[in-house]
């Protein structure tokens, strides 16, 4: 009980502290970024949808960054907290949010609250913005996220961990991760899941690792907008089965009698993952809803606003669909499209209705998959208990695109970024498990 009090007391007093940076740099003037702004909207309207030709990956995510410095412009420096909370912005145009900047920066008063999240990345986007344009910041922010995947890297070579390092290297590069810095909003959930991916191979104590997890969850819900946010748990969760298999954690035996014990330590495993993924949750949903009830307390109710989205989230928007040439896709079929064009993505290509097989022959691969990894499991447990706890980790980016089926069909070329942890997984497994263990 003590422990979970002190856990509850560390997790409020950041989120206070959080709270309070936002507020301070809404403090800033933003006549002071107007000039860094408007050069900005002008790089948004003109320039292409994709970094790099029609990679879907390398896809900008302009309506966001369009957004943010649209709520920056409006913000009233004069009466910060509230300014912090409302998250005003002008969202008349029906052209996106590149043009809706353009045409706030000509005088058309803010009309829209994006109260539902706190908007965490406007600390540091305001200060950027003081001295760099929007192909700067991403420069910046690109850099960043490569250096700290590298960074990571060579913490993962001195410890030793070199197919690790392999799997990493390749699948940041392979699924598109270093391209998160192409867009502000997507490179926060990437960058803090090496950071934490890093701490939590630096603690051993379950309790310090159990508040790691409550403590990204906060992180990710303070400062994301809902782009791919399961890789803060799923990936620190690999690292973590990886650093205790190698430190003995989960120990390996081979006498006939010690199975009952590795079956035993397998069960406890999962139950610490479980505890984590748990963690994470709590974290990640009180942070919204402490900034609901902050809201409401106000007289700034975000209600209709979370009402709305969470309707959008799991209902849908058929119109959206209807206007991407998609008709009539619903229920299991809208299902496997979100499948299909997230794990298109992954092979630089955009959705079509051909997805429909490919989500389903993935899904056939991935059971197949799994059937041998339980199969190993029962024969012999010391074999497969890393198996059997990576390929649920596995599972969970797969979970969350059908669940947000209607987010992720429509944001794939962001959201595809959650399956990172699948491919990792994967790659540690076959690589680790299955192939360098015989040897």
């Amino acid at each position: 009980m003590r422990g979970v009090l002190k856990r509850g007391i560390i997790y409020l007093a950041i989120l206070m502290f959080l709270f309070a940076l936002l507020v301070v740099t809404a403090t800033i003037n933003p006549e002071k970024m107007r000039g860094n702004i408007s050069k900005s909207s002008q790089i948004l309207i003109s320039e292409d949808r994709c970094l790099i030709g029609n990679i879907i990956m390398t896809q900008k995510d302009r309506t966001a960054d369009g957004v943010l410095m649209n709520m920056i412009i409006n913000t009233d420096y004069h009466n910060p907290v509230k300014s912090s909370l409302l998250s005003m912005h002008y969202y008349g145009s029906d052209r996106g949010g590149a043009f809706a900047l353009s045409e706030t920066l000509e005088g058309s008063p803010a009309d829209t609250s994006y109260s539902r999240y706190w908007h965490g990345s406007l600390i540091f986007t305001r200060m950027l913005l003081l001295f760099m344009n929007i192909n700067q910041i991403r420069v910046f922010l690109s850099a960043l996220l490569i250096i700290s995947a590298l960074a990571f890297a060579i913490f993962l070579i001195k410890k030793g961990y070199t197919c690790a390092v392999i799997c990493f290297i390749l699948s940041f590069f392979l699924c598109g991760i270093c391209f998160g810095g192409v867009s502000i909003e997507t490179f926060y959930v990437p960058f803090f899941a090496i950071i934490a991916a890093f701490c939590v191979i630096r603690l051993r104590d379950e309790n310090n690792r159990i508040l790691l997890f409550l403590l990204t969850g906060l992180f990710t819900a303070f400062f994301d907008f809902l782009t791919a946010e399961t890789l803060t748990m799923t990936i620190p969760l690999l690292f973590m089965l990886y650093d205790m298999e190698k430190t003995g954690n989960m120990r390996k035996t081979s006498s006939i009698q010690s199975n009952k014990s590795n079956i035993n330590e397998a069960k406890s495993t999962t139950l610490f993952c479980i505890k984590c993924c748990v963690s994470w949750f709590i974290g990640y949903a009180a942070t919204f809803a402490i900034k609901w009830i902050i809201s409401a307390a106000l007289g700034l109710s975000a209600s209709e606003g979370v009402k709305e989205t969470l309707l959008y989230r799991f209902v849908g928007d058929h119109v959206t669909l209807t206007e991407r040439g998609f008709e009539n896709v619903t229920g299991i079929r809208k299902i496997f499209l979100a499948l299909g064009s997230n794990i298109s993505t992954l092979f630089w290509r955009d959705a079509t209705f051909v997805h429909y097989y490919v989500a389903f022959i993935v899904f056939i691969c991935v059971l197949l998959v799994l059937a041998y990894i339980f199969y190993l499991f029962r024969r012999d447990a010391k074999s497969a208990v890393r198996p059997y706890h990576y390929a649920i980790v596995a599972l969970i980016p797969i979970l969350r695109i059908i669940v947000l089926s209607e987010h992720s069909l429509q944001h794939h070329f962001f959201v595809y970024r959650a399956l990172w942890a699948l491919v990792l997984a994967i790659m540690i497994i076959f690589s680790e498990e299955m192939l360098w263990s015989k040897k």
